[in-house]
């Protein structure tokens, strides 16, 4: 597991409850603490989604911590935790074999650990673990379709789902960060491998595409653009000036309260950053 930990305090009691990570074998992990115990029974966990591989796409990654977020529902029954997390091989980025998704995993069991999961294999468990087949695939945005057949399916089964996932488009497109959720849109960036340049002595750089989408459903955030259900992102996605591989996106407020979205890039001359240097120091006074 090289991903840090995604902890949560659902009951703002200053004490962890939850804890979510992927692993490299592509799945998902839930950890729930009773904070009123202080034996075994204190600590519960379990694979909540098993998302690897299937016969033609590879083993898909996940380097990063889950973004998680609170989605109020009409009636609390309808609430749930978004867990969204995208898969990419960091140890390897200019791969190309393996077709990487972005995917948003519900957790309906917000305050209580799941019924069942965390049990031994050879015990009796209702509980299993989420697969892609339990996630309604949003790839080519059936929901902003003009066929209104095909919307109102789409709709249908996104309802009965445990989430979504996206099929990242591009040759070796990949998630190597960790998603934004914020006001019911999510933000997340992807690395594409790129050929090298003339110089055949230089690395290959790749370019980031950011994808702004609504999180409940993953449509376009902004109506405004494009929603051809034909297209390859259908509006998703906006091409970011720079290369190689971005930060996590965070917001950032400016002087008149607009919020901002902002990723950086890894510096290039990180590739071989010489040798270190002091630029300064300072002293502080023991008491």
């Amino acid at each position: 597991i090289p991903s840090d930990p995604a902890v949560i305090d659902i009951n703002s009691d200053g004490l962890a409850d939850q804890i979510y990570v992927g692993d490299m074998g592509g799945q998902v992990w839930r950890f729930d603490f009773n904070n009123h115990e202080s034996d075994a029974a204190s600590l519960t966990g379990g694979v909540i989604a098993n998302l690897a591989t299937d016969a033609t796409d590879g083993v898909r990654r996940f380097f990063y911590a889950p973004d998680v977020a609170y989605i109020k529902g009409a009636d609390p029954s309808k609430s749930y935790l978004s867990i969204s997390i995208g898969s990419g091989n960091r140890a390897h980025p200019l791969d190309t074999a393996v077709n990487d998704r972005f995917y948003m995993i519900k957790q309906f069991d917000i305050f209580n650990a799941p019924a069942g999961y965390g049990i031994k294999p050879d015990e009796t468990s209702p509980y299993r673990a989420i697969t892609e087949a339990d996630l309604y695939d949003t790839t080519t945005n059936d929901i902003e379709s003009t066929d209104t057949d095909v919307a109102d399916a789409a709709m249908a089964s996104l309802s009965t789902s445990q989430g979504w996932m996206l099929q990242l488009a591009a040759p070796g497109e990949k998630v190597l960060s960790s998603s934004l959720s914020f006001n019911k849109a999510l933000t997340f960036v992807t690395y594409l491998p790129e050929a090298s340049g003339e110089d055949i002595c230089s690395p290959a750089i790749g370019a980031s595409r950011m994808y702004r989408v609504k999180l409940e459903d993953a449509t376009p955030l902004h109506a405004n653009e494009s929603s051809d259900a034909e297209s390859e992102d259908s509006g998703r996605t906006t091409e970011i000036e720079g290369s190689g591989i971005t930060s996590t996106p965070y917001l950032y407020f400016d002087t008149e309260g607009k919020i901002n979205e902002v990723v950086h890039f890894t510096p290039i001359n990180s590739i071989n950053p010489g040798p270190a240097k002091r630029t300064f120091w300072s002293e502080q006074a023991e008491y």
